[in-house]
C-alpha cells in the first residue's frame, strides 16, 4: 500500500485491499472517538457538549462498522499482508501532523479553537482518505456504507466550522 499527500495536501493512496484499508479506517475512528472523548469533558457549554457528544457517537458508529468488514475481510481470508502493521502506515508521514499532537496534545492545545481546528484537520484527512477506498472499492452494501460515513464526516466538518465561527464570538471560550 502507498499513501501519500499530494501537493494540495489530498491523501493518495494505491496499491491497497480491502485489509488494508480497513485497518486504517478503524484507527482514523479509534482516534477520533479519543479525541472527541477528551474534549467532552472540558466543555461547560451545553449546546457544544451536545455538539461533541452527537460527533462522538458516530464516530463510535463508524468504528463498529469498519471493525465488523475488517473482521469480514480477515475471515475470508483477504489479509495478503499479515505482516504488515498499521503503525508502518501512520509512519509514511501522512498522519503525522496530528500522529505527534495526539501524544502531547494536552500541551499544545491550549485553546478551544486549536482543539477545533485539530479537530478539523482530522475530520478533513478522513474524507480524503474515505473517498479514496470508496473509489476502489467493489462492494455495493460497502461503498453505500462509506457513501453514508463521507457524508457524516463532511456534516461534522460543517458542524466543527461552526463551532468555530460559535467559539470566536464568545471570545474563545467553551
Amino acid at each position: 500500500m502507498r499513501i501519500i499527500k499530494n501537493t494540495d495536501g489530498k491523501i493518495e493512496i494505491s496499491d491497497f485491499n480491502a485489509v488494508q484499508a480497513y485497518k486504517i479506517a478503524v484507527n482514523l475512528e479509534k482516534e477520533g472517538v479519543r479525541f472527541y472523548a477528551d474534549i467532552l469533558g472540558n466543555i461547560a457549554n451545553g449546546g457544544i457538549k451536545e455538539d461533541v457528544q452527537l460527533l462522538l457517537g458516530q464516530e463510535k458508529e463508524h468504528l463498529k462498522f469498519f471493525e465488523t468488514e475488517l473482521a469480514v475481510a480477515l475471515k475470508d481470508g483477504r489479509d495478503n499482508f499479515e505482516e504488515d502493521d498499521i503503525i508502518d502506515y501512520m509512519d509514511s508521514g501522512v498522519f503525522s501532523s496530528y500522529k505527534a499532537l495526539l501524544k502531547r496534545r494536552s500541551g499544545l492545545l491550549k485553546s478551544p479553537l486549536e482543539v477545533l481546528a485539530f479537530g478539523l484537520l482530522i475530520e478533513n484527512d478522513s474524507v480524503d482518505f474515505y473517498i479514496n477506498i470508496r473509489r476502489n472499492t467493489l462492494d455495493k452494501r460497502c461503498i453505500s456504507a462509506i457513501d453514508k460515513i463521507i457524508e457524516q464526516e463532511k456534516k461534522h466538518i460543517e458542524r466543527i466550522n461552526k463551532l468555530i465561527k460559535y467559539v470566536e464570538k464568545k471570545g474563545g471560550a467553551i
